[in-house]
């Protein structure tokens, strides 16, 4: 089986879409192909875990007719033209989202392949809300994802891919402590607090709502393996109106 994985911009969109990928490869003997933006944090981290990259030029848009939306949309237009050879001999394109999955998502629409989305947000970004449209399924984390999704898509529950390192941290839990207080010279027998913020985006979507947990990415993969055998609402709602104004403009 051969898989394109696309998405990424942010560690938060990678690593999902590296988790999935391992898995696909490792239990499903897939081959992987990673596209990418040339300018993100999958540039590094996707050669770095071994898989190949494919890197496409893209850039973010705005909720408003401007320059930067018209420059977004002809980017991904033309990164889709230069990935759909690649696309096409795909038996499925996984998304993760985010901008960098732009041209491949729309490459897939071309080309007529089965395109599945993964969104572990809350709120749908604005490429995976667009490419929902023509999607063969959604893979999602939260429960009130569904609600912002087109009514006829696929949408199934999955939970947030995590990667076998992350997942194995209870069993190794011990070691790990002494580990890190070895690293960071940290005193065992005082209590640590670790303080870390997620993206602007995150913090205002959370919300109260509360994740199903993190997802096995095998569980992902299985379903993918036999399907082929900081934006609001209203700001995306916006964006996907102005796309939607400016991509026949670029595109003839």
């Amino acid at each position: 089986m051969n898989v394109v994985v696309t998405g990424g911009g942010t560690a938060g969109h990678v690593f999902p879409a590296l988790a999935t990928a391992t898995a696909l490869r490792d239990e499903h003997g897939a081959s992987i192909v990673f596209v990418g933006a040339s300018d993100g944090q999958e540039a590094r981290l996707v050669p770095d875990a071994g898989f190949r990259f494919v890197p496409v030029r893209v850039t973010a848009a705005q909720a408003r007719v401007s320059f930067a939306t018209v420059r977004a949309v002809a980017y991904a237009l033309r990164g889709s033209r230069s990935v759909s050879p690649l696309v096409r001999g795909a038996d499925v394109v996984v998304s993760i989202g985010g901008f960098a999955s732009g041209p491949a998502a729309l490459a897939a629409r071309r080309t007529r392949r089965p395109l599945v989305l993964i969104e572990p947000n809350s709120v749908p970004g604005i490429v995976n809300r667009l490419a929902a449209r023509w999607a063969a399924a959604v893979a999602t984390t939260f429960e009130g994802t569904a609600a912002r999704l087109p009514k006829d898509v696929r949408v199934e529950r999955t939970g947030n891919p995590i990667r076998t390192e992350i997942a194995a941290v209870p069993d190794r839990r011990e070691r790990l402590r002494a580990e890190a207080c070895d690293a960071f010279g940290l005193e065992p027998d005082r209590r640590t607090v670790f303080v870390f913020t997620p993206s602007t985006a995150a913090r205002s979507r959370a919300g109260g709502r509360r994740s199903p947990g993190p997802a096995s990415p095998s569980a992902i993969a299985r379903r993918i393996s036999a399907a082929t055998c900081s934006w609001s609402s209203s700001g995306s709602s916006r964006l996907i109106r102005t796309f939607s104004m400016v991509l026949p403009i670029v595109a003839s």
